[in-house]
Order: structure tokens, then sequence, then C-alpha cells
């Protein structure tokens, strides 16, 4: 008994050891002025979007696997640049990733999104997706 029980709590450990192997967490923090545009382009992933009141931008992510997608970062003086695009080359069920980003309400953000799970947090507003618009969508406060 003590033996099978060994066996299993190694099995476990090389299970889990294969799991953090197949996921990788990513996280890009930058420092935002007021006025700064967030450009992301994300293809066949979970993105959240949250407005906060602070005034850094995060981007997290987990990407599963970490081989099968390309991501990078960068910002210069006229904004932020995010892009998260998965590798063709693998199999489409085996793939996923999510991605959470955190842009403070002073800052534009623009999405392209191809194929993604859109998840909106945290925000008041009107989402207007006029038909023929292809894909344009506009966020509104309401007001006329």
């Amino acid at each position: 008994m003590n033996q099978k029980l060994n066996t299993l709590t190694q099995a476990m450990s090389v299970a889990s050891a294969v799991g953090g192997m197949a996921r990788k967490a990513v996280e890009y923090q930058f420092i935002g002025q007021p006025h700064t545009t967030v450009y992301a382009h994300i293809a066949h992933a979970s993105v959240t979007i949250e407005r906060s009141a602070g005034g850094n931008v995060l981007i997290a992510g987990t990407l599963q696997p970490p081989v099968a997608w390309r991501t990078t970062a960068e910002q210069d003086e006229a904004g932020i640049y995010f892009v998260a695009m998965r590798r063709s080359s693998l199999g489409k069920s085996l793939v996923s990733a999510s991605f959470m980003l955190r842009v403070p309400e002073h800052m534009h953000l623009i999405l392209r999104l191809d194929t993604a799970h859109l998840t909106v947090n945290n925000i008041s507003g009107t989402f207007d997706l006029p038909a023929g618009t292809s894909g344009l969508l506009q966020l509104s406060d309401g007001s006329p």
C-alpha cells in the first residue's frame, strides 16, 4: 500500500511539472501618460478588458502551450502596443490563451480582435455595433 502511495505521489509530481511546462504566464506593465493610446491586436484568444482609475497599464495572460503563441509588447511616445497571435502550425483544439488588459479610464483603447472572446468589466456606457460596419464596435457614454 505504501509503495502505491509513493507511485501515485510521483505520478502527480510529474503531471504537475508537465502541466507547468504546457502553460506560461506573461505580464507586461507600462506607465501611461494622459492621452496615451493603447493598441492591442489579439487573435484566437479570450480577452478581458478592465478600466481602472490608476495610471498604469497592465497586460497579463496565460498561454497554453507557450510555443503556440507569438506575443510582443512595446511602448513609444505615441502609445502602448500589444500583439498576441496563435501560430498556425499547431492544432487549434490544443491551443488556448487568455489575456486581461487593465487600462486607465483616461487612456484611449483600440482593440483589433480576430476570432476572440471578449469580456468587459468595470465599464459604463452603450455598445453600438451597427450592421455592415465590418466589425467596427463603438462605445459611447450614452450622451446624445
